[in-house]
């Protein structure tokens, strides 16, 4: 690599660092978090919208919580409301092969399961099955504050929607130091001066971590069985910064793709453009959505 694992850039009188090497990514998020937070340009821009969250606050230990209880009882063990959401995902799927779009049936199941709420019918649902454990209802029992109930419902969903751990880059609050990326190597610290955006580029450092060399571009999920690759792969962000929906994310998806798997002996791509096209939003996702024919068993 010609500008090698971390390099720094200066536009306009802003200050980046730019890196993948895990030592200083850990460093950001973990082990010297406390010289770093939230930059002053993303503050600007999420605080409006978002208030107190871990989008737009430095203080993560102390944001309201009110989601937590919501993520807690789901991790026990929700599974009778996940059951009936997935069937109602599985209506919408035709029996003869006919090619559907799944990316947005999947969008729209990710809301019903956060806030019993389909983005795609809005009728009204009294089912108090369908209502236990849902994100809104459980916040509405700790704070009756309609502003404080947007902010951080719009924060989750927004996560549930849309990968952030890419766009949470921080920025340094107080001159530190910053273990590699200095002197001819690469391999000396560096000054990290306070108002220094730090850019972790995950799409790079994923594609360079040990589990995905040397074929990072084929699906073989054997990779995983064995494997702890820590700060080179980071898709719910780390230490300070983790997502505290983590767990309920993995549980979702275990979840939803167990049931594919036992509704339907196979899926195959039907998709026009065969190659990867890019639908840049917060994150990026397939621009053409995820086109698909399925068996059914």
């Amino acid at each position: 690599m010609e500008t090698g694992h971390t390099f720094t850039e200066k536009s306009l009188g802003t200050t980046t660092i730019f890196t993948i090497d895990p030592q200083n990514i850990q460093i950001y998020y973990s082990t010297n978090c406390k010289d770093y937070g939230v930059h002053r340009l993303r503050k600007r821009a999420f605080y409006p919208l978002l208030g107190d969250s871990v989008l737009s606050t430095d203080r993560i230990g102390n944001t309201s919580g009110l989601d937590s209880t919501y993520v807690y009882k789901i991790q026990r063990g929700n599974f009778p409301s996940f059951e009936i959401r997935f069937q109602e995902f599985l209506k919408h799927i035709l029996r003869n092969g006919t090619t559907v779009n799944l990316s947005p049936l999947l969008d729209d199941l990710i809301s019903q399961l956060l806030l019993s709420y389909s983005t795609s019918d809005e009728e009204e649902d009294d089912d108090d099955e369908k209502h236990r454990h849902i994100l809104l209802h459980e916040m509405a029992k700790a704070t009756d504050d309609r502003r404080e109930l947007r902010k951080q419902t719009l924060q989750v969903s927004l996560a549930g929607h849309e990968a952030t751990a890419p766009t949470i880059t921080p920025g340094a609050i107080r001159d530190t130091i910053s273990p590699h990326g200095g002197g001819p190597s690469g391999t000396s610290p560096i000054l990290v001066k306070a108002g220094t955006i730090i850019a972790p580029n995950s799409f790079v450092s994923h594609r360079l971590a040990p589990c995905y060399e040397p074929d990072p571009a084929i699906f073989r999920p054997k990779r995983w069985e064995h494997l702890r690759p820590g700060w080179n792969y980071l898709p719910f962000g780390g230490g300070t910064r983790m997502c505290a929906a983590r767990n309920l994310g993995l549980i979702e998806m275990a979840y939803v793709l167990a049931r594919m798997v036992q509704e339907w002996k196979g899926a195959e791509c039907r998709d026009d453009v065969m190659e990867w096209v890019e639908e840049i939003k917060l994150s990026v996702e397939s621009r053409n959505g995820v086109k698909a024919g399925v068996k059914w068993a």
